[in-house]
């Protein structure tokens, strides 16, 4: 983050010194991680703009991105509450809810998905990079004990969040539009009602469980 402007453009001069190697390294996987981040929009943003909207756009979104430390907040759960109370405003009891999903649904891995539950079935899975960032939690000094520091851990995080979007908007469509329109199909080719009832109930606890809901 040594040479990241505030607005996320890069600026090598501000790196510290070092042996040239090593700097070119840090540009080469700076300037790859930007091509990753861009791509990654991309991708998203095309199914977003199906629905009439556009992506957030965040510059170097990737050598920003922090996913959360479950063994570390684990470990000192208590600071994490009490960091949350702190910088969030949140109660007592509210930090020791959030602090339980976290650590009991396997899909939350970054705080910017902590704003509510998601259910690939209603209403969709909104990408990572697209909610806005209000409170920059990962930026703080309060939530480093609890953020991974992994730079490639938090790529391959991020990674996976932009490709869950995907293969949902894809695959289930928003809302299930696109399970409900095969599951209809099913029916119309004679299916009984009660069983396309059956395979769409099983379909929708299927998603739910591994999404982590």
């Amino acid at each position: 983050r040594a040479m990241m402007n505030k607005d996320g453009t890069l600026d090598p001069s501000k790196l510290p010194p070092m042996p040239q190697s090593e700097r070119q390294a840090l540009i080469t996987l700076a300037n790859q991680a930007k091509e990753m981040s861009d791509r990654m929009y991309r991708d998203q943003n095309e199914y977003v703009k199906r629905d009439g909207k556009e992506l957030g756009y965040i510059n170097n979104y990737l050598l920003r991105f922090k996913a959360l430390d479950k063994v570390a907040i684990k470990k000192n759960r208590a600071g994490f509450e009490a960091a949350l109370q702190s910088e969030t405003n949140l109660s007592v009891s509210e930090a020791k809810e959030l602090t339980d999903k976290i650590l009991d649904n396997p899909e939350m891995n970054d705080l910017s998905l902590l704003d509510d539950n998601f259910s690939v079935t209603k209403g969709g899975i909104v990408p990572t990079s697209h909610r806005e960032r209000t409170l920059n939690l990962s930026e703080k000094d309060a939530f480093n004990e609890f953020m991974e520091r992994d730079i490639f851990a938090n790529m391959s995080t991020a990674a996976k969040s932009a490709a869950r979007f995907v293969t949902h908007r894809k695959y289930i469509g928003k809302n299930g539009e696109i399970l409900a329109a095969q599951l209809q199909q099913m029916e119309n080719e004679g299916v009984p009602r009660d069983k396309v009832n059956e395979i769409a109930m099983g379909l929708k606890d299927f998603l739910d469980a591994e999404s982590g809901n």
